[in-house]
């Protein structure tokens, strides 16, 4: 009996490791996203596929138009395919709709976008929950790829602080950063208050010290006199 589980546990062990893990696969080539939903990122709320995918968009885009078309970038950004009825979660707000994909392995099929923007995967984020497409720039100023949150809009390429939610990249693109704490210090200053502390201490112990010596030279000469 014990035999046969071992058997049956090792088979399906070597078939997970064929199969690879759930998602993996998506991510190296144009798929069918199935229901979009939300996942938790540093960077906030991002878009993500229904295996848990992260979905981008590319800043060299314009409405509705795809350029990611060379072999290179088809390689590392295939298209997130629409289905025939796109679905997502009722988190997700942003406008959804569907392009005619212009990456040679998926001609004739419909790329997904969202808010008119047309969407991706990366290939090099290796499971369900990554994000390391967030912020590459390949070509250097306005060749910037994102995530996008629930409205669509693309998130801050700084890790937001703030948790969970969606920080837009407009402007500068900074992310939240992290208030000081009430009656806290500065970075940095605890160590000089730190230092100061010790000194005070040392020039209050110096001061006794020194008070007892005097006491202790009084005594003598007082006992002095009275011989």
């Amino acid at each position: 009996m014990t035999s046969k589980r071992l058997a049956t546990t090792t088979a399906a062990a070597f078939l997970l490791v064929g199969l690879g893990a759930p998602g993996a696969l998506a991510l190296t080539e144009s798929t069918v996203t199935g229901e979009l939903k939300l996942i938790d990122t540093q960077y906030g709320k991002a878009l993500a596929d229904s295996d848990g995918n992260a979905l981008y968009v590319w800043e060299k885009d314009s409405a509705s138009t795809s350029a990611c078309k060379d072999e290179k970038c088809v390689t590392a950004w295939p298209a997130a395919l629409a289905g025939d009825k796109q679905e997502a979660d009722g988190a997700v707000t942003g406008k959804l709709g569907h392009i005619d994909s212009v990456q040679a392995p998926t001609k004739g099929k419909q790329q997904l976008t969202i808010n008119d923007q047309p969407l991706y995967y990366f290939a090099k984020d290796a499971a369900a929950g990554d994000v390391k497409g967030h912020g590459l720039a390949p070509g250097g100023a306005g060749t910037t790829w994102y995530l996008v949150g629930a409205d669509g809009e693309r998130l801050a390429t700084k890790a937001s602080t703030g948790g969970a939610g969606s920080d837009s990249a407009k402007g500068d693109g900074a992310g939240q950063t992290a208030d000081k704490p009430k009656g806290g210090v500065d970075a940095g200053a605890e160590g000089a208050t730190d230092k100061t502390s010790l000194i005070a201490v040392g020039g209050g112990v110096a001061a006794l010290g020194a008070a007892a010596l005097g006491y202790s030279v009084i005594r003598r000469r007082s006992r002095g006199s009275a011989a």
